[in-house]
């Protein structure tokens, strides 16, 4: 079956030239959708970086209002200090390029650096949807008439919208602002990173009695995202490169599922074998929900060899997309060129008895690679497996060139840079760069996506997953288990770019894994790469509360974290012209870490005259002769006698030198342990902000006489055997070789963005028709930006997934919401049906809403979003933390005043204490 986009495509080269001002069109199943190519674009206003998730997408309009053409708004970037409508025209392509010439960029920019560049605008433009009869001869004007206006839900007709590198975008009737009846906007995220094989999202149509839509979209200016102006364009104006493209598709077609081969995860087969273990296959339903519910099985002469089952039991909730894991088994060597995959799935819902079984047929083509080594280059394999238990996941190696080698040597873990993708078009791009050794194992995950969560979260996690995956995968096989290293090994990290940045984060956060660091032009932090000088709110909000909205920015912050890094050797690499991430970042890092040890084992190679990218970044005699001399020995880093660790999120943090900080006093402020041994014995800690931590395999114990922390003092019967748990308890530490000093409750990550780090998929638990379209568009999300599996759940109450990493979204009549308050874990709670958080009573009438974190009785989190209307669903929806840079600490209680002054309209913001309750230090708490 031909898709309507492939059509349409084939209609634009048979159809005669036509000016910018006929619209483009798509049909399908009777129907025809007309877009304008004219669009109507507001702006520029000044934002900063993230700030769309805090203001309306739509600023400074209402949606709720009709439209004024002719008025002005004010913007600080404009020769009079306002702006208002100008057209920009759409090509056949879809594609739009949204610039302001008028305003005197250059000018901006020479006092406000690159920060003045980032703006936001309104784009709109209108479409319509009409039968459509190819016979007729009536006119396409002239087919709707007051007696035979279109159903507004056009039967069995799904809209699928693909936006590319704009923010949001919404759909609403062209009546809009005509009635007494609002419509609220239901914003859709775009994907504005541009990632590669995402899908265009299924849109919700609101009712209309014509059939004719406004479409608008958020278009957000970001340098890192559109690069500059003067390089890319030869020219001071930015402009943002938007690309759109709708489709109708016929829902009731010749399938009941769509299947998406681009979300397909499958590993090559190398000398006959799967380097793998996991079979991932994309479907989406195209009408209804279904469940995959029994074991797949091959098909053809692989069923002799290989073998794949269900992980689990898969729920396709209606117009959802995701990808269902597999596990491969293998008995014998394979070299066929396709997998034939069969899976049996069920309609239908299970309380009412009424089931249909049906099958699905999936082909999956496979690569097939000699065994190595085969030829004097390395080819990058791609490598399968399981990553968080639900997550069929991908990534690349490049094994040893000398064959039976890597096993007793540290592997090179190598980050990508924003944009590179290592599974398909950029994979040999990015091997070719690799520094050359030809011992030892390089491994290039894919961080979920090519932009991932810039190596931070699960990004970060799925890097050190992919190390012990590929242990696993080697240890499975003979043939390849002579050249496994053990799954915990240290490794050398290295990366480029974002994932130079991304070495400078995970080699602070997880200290004792890295033997030694190669960050390559990294930038420090996302507020030191574009500064958020431009930020709306900023002009409004109490500096208490914009203190503590930044406490959810400090994890990223690899400068605070450089004190455990002093002792581990570096050598940081930069191009002295480079026209992206300026040479400055490394300098300022350098710098900084020389500061906190002048004795740091740290290199600074600037390379003069080279821009961001240059082939021998990390392909040079300097930095493979800097990797050679840390890959030949696994014994690690000798411990110094004294060390620094400073931790801001325990929860997404690991050990220096065998001692890791577990929970923090006033979580939220930074946690920070200095360790120090003298010549006679004495081991000295100074603790701040310290609540627990734990001490183990730590070798500077050996023959310690005495231990202190901070006054209390340990002798050796209390320290030869470890693990060892420090609490501290009404002002002084006490230290048992038990668990029993722990909390009674995991302690609270800092931030929302912690629902992203789960090691299980997401489950979505709603109770209403607009949390399930919230649920539905968050679950795409995850999907499009990480790669994370959701299922979304209707639901009355908690029942057993109060164990999982539970999105659970309500208002507070819904029995789940119930559920969870009245476990009062945290201090919000319902007295006489008004919700409170400690004594302060939490407004839910119309218009505001709250999000939280919410403790799970196993490791993961629940976030809990409450709402009072759809308009404040939708306030709290677009602070889930998909990207990074979000400001959003453990609770926050929002208001409609958002949408007009941003972070500086909510009420209320905070973080946990270390027992989940309300802290007043990292709290604040609208006067109001």
């Amino acid at each position: 079956m031909v898709s309507s986009r492939v059509l349409a495509l084939l209609s634009y080269l048979f159809l005669p030239a036509v000016s910018e001002q006929q619209p483009l069109t798509m049909s399908s199943s009777g129907y025809e959708l007309e877009i304008s190519k004219q669009w109507d674009v507001l702006g520029p206003f000044p934002v900063h970086a993230r700030e769309q998730q805090h203001l309306s997408p739509s600023f400074p309009l209402n949606l709720s209002e009709p439209i004024d053409f002719a008025k002005k708004w004010p913007s600080s970037y404009a020769d009079g200090g306002s702006v208002g409508w100008s057209t920009t025209p759409m090509t056949d392509q879809g594609e739009l390029s949204v610039s302001f010439p008028e305003i005197r960029w250059k000018y901006l920019r020479s006092f406000e650096g690159c920060a003045a560049l980032q703006h936001h605008a309104v784009l709109r433009t209108t479409f319509k949807i009409v039968p459509f009869n190819p016979t007729s001869t009536v006119p396409r004007d002239t087919a709707l008439d007051s007696q035979s206006k279109p159903n507004p839900f056009p039967p069995n007709l799904n809209i699928l919208i693909h936006l590319h590198q704009g923010s949001y975008f919404t759909v609403l009737p062209k009546e809009l602002g005509q009635s007494s009846e609002n419509v609220t906007p239901k914003w859709y995220a775009g994907n504005i990173y541009d990632l590669p094989r995402s899908l265009p999202r299924l849109v919700e149509l609101p009712p209309s009695e014509t059939g004719e839509y406004h479409l608008f979209i958020s278009g957000d200016y970001e340098i890192r995202l559109f690069g500059d102006p003067v390089v890319q364009e030869g020219s001071d104006v930015p402009v943002q490169h938007i690309k759109l493209e709708i489709d109708l598709e016929d829902s009731s077609g010749e399938t009941f599922y769509v299947h998406e081969p681009s979300q397909d995860v499958i590993c090559d087969f190398v000398d006959g074998y799967a380097f793998g273990d996991t079979v991932g296959i994309g479907l989406r339903s195209r009408e209804g929900g279904w469940t995959v519910v029994e074991e797949a099985y091959t098909a053809s002469s692989a069923s002799e060899s290989l073998g794949v089952k269900l992980q689990q039991p898969v729920r396709i909730a209606p117009g959802q997309t995701r990808v269902v894991p597999l596990r491969l088994s293998q008995h014998s060597p394979f070299k066929g060129a396709q997998l034939d995959v069969i899976l049996r799935v069920s309609e239908g819902e299970e309380h009412t008895g009424e089931r249909v079984s049906k099958e699905v047929s999936i082909i999956l083509p496979l690569r097939h690679l000699p065994a190595w080594p085969h030829t004097e280059q390395r080819l990058a394999i791609r490598v399968s497996y399981l990553f968080g238990n639900a997550n069929p996941t991908i990534f690349s190696v490049l094994p040893p060139l000398l064959a039976g080698r890597g096993s007793d040597k540290v592997p090179i873990l190598a980050l990508h840079g924003a944009g590179v993708d290592v599974v398909e078009s950029e994979r040999d791009f990015w091997a070719n760069a690799m520094p050359q050794n030809d011992e030892t194992w390089v491994i290039m995950p894919s961080g979920g996506t090519s932009w991932g969560l810039d190596w931070h979260g699960p990004s970060a996690l799925e890097a050190w997953a992919s190390v012990s995956a590929l242990s696993d995968i080697l240890q499975a096989n003979e043939a390849w288990r002579g050249q496994a290293f053990p799954r915990d090994t240290q490794v050398v990290l290295t990366g480029h770019s974002n994932g130079g940045q991304g070495v400078w984060h995970s080699a602070t956060h997880f200290p004792d894994r890295v033997v030694a660091a190669v960050p390559a032009a990294g930038y420090i932090k996302s507020q030191a790469y574009v500064p958020l000088t431009h930020s709306r709110s900023a002009h409004y909000i109490d500096p208490m509360l914009r203190a503590i909205l930044e406490t959810s920015l400090t994890p990223d912050d690899n400068d605070i974290h450089l004190t455990n890094i002093a002792h581990i050797p570096v050598l940081a690499v930069h191009g002295g012209a480079d026209e992206n991430v300026p040479s400055w970042h490394s300098r300022e890092l350098v710098s900084a870490l020389r500061t906190s040890n002048p004795q740091a084992n740290i290199t600074f190679k600037e390379d003069p005259g080279q821009g961001h990218w240059y082939a021998s970044v990390l392909n040079s005699p300097t930095v493979s002769e800097f990797v050679d001399g840390h890959t030949g020995s696994t014994e690690g880093v000798s411990i110094p006698k004294s060390f620094t660790l400073t931790v801001s999120n325990p929860v997404e943090s690991g050990p220096l030198h065998g001692v890791r900080i577990q929970s923090l006093v006033i979580p939220g402020r930074l946690g920070v342990l200095h360790i120090s041994s003298s010549g006679d014995g004495v081991v000295e800690i100074s603790a701040t902000n310290v609540l627990h931590f734990l001490v183990k395999g730590a070798s500077f114990l050996d023959g310690v006489k005495d231990l202190v922390i901070d006054e209390d003092s340990f002798v050796p019967d209390h320290t030869s055997r470890l693990p060892l748990s420090f609490v501290l308890k009404d002002g002084h530490w006490i230290g048992t070789n038990k668990r029993d000093g722990e909390l009674e409750l995991n302690p609270p990550p800092t931030r929302l963005q912690s629902i992203l780090s789960t090691q299980s998929l997401v489950k979505f638990l709603y109770d209403t028709e607009p949390a399930f379209s919230l649920a539905r568009r968050v679950a795409h999300d995850l999907l499009t930006y990480h790669r994370l599996d959701a299922e979304l759940l209707v639901s009355s109450s908690l029942g057993s997934s109060v164990n999982e990493s539970t999105v659970i979204i309500g208002t507070l009549r819904s029995p789940q919401i119930q559920e969870v308050i009245e476990k009062q874990h945290t201090s919000f709670s319902l007295r006489s049906g008004e919700l409170y958080l400690s004594d302060k009573v939490v407004d839910m009438s119309e218009g505001q809403s709250c999000i939280f974190l919410h403790p799970s009785s196993k490791e993961g989190y629940q976030l809990i979003i409450i709402y009072s209307d759809e308009a404040s669903l939708e306030r709290a929806g677009r602070l889930f933390p998909i990207r990074t840079g979000v400001a959003a600490p453990n609770w926050l209680y929002l208001s409609p005043q958002m949408d007009r002054v941003g972070a500086a309209g909510i009420q209320g913001a905070g973080v946990w204490s270390s027992d989940w309750k309300f802290q007043p230090e990292s709290s604040w708490w609208s006067s109001s």
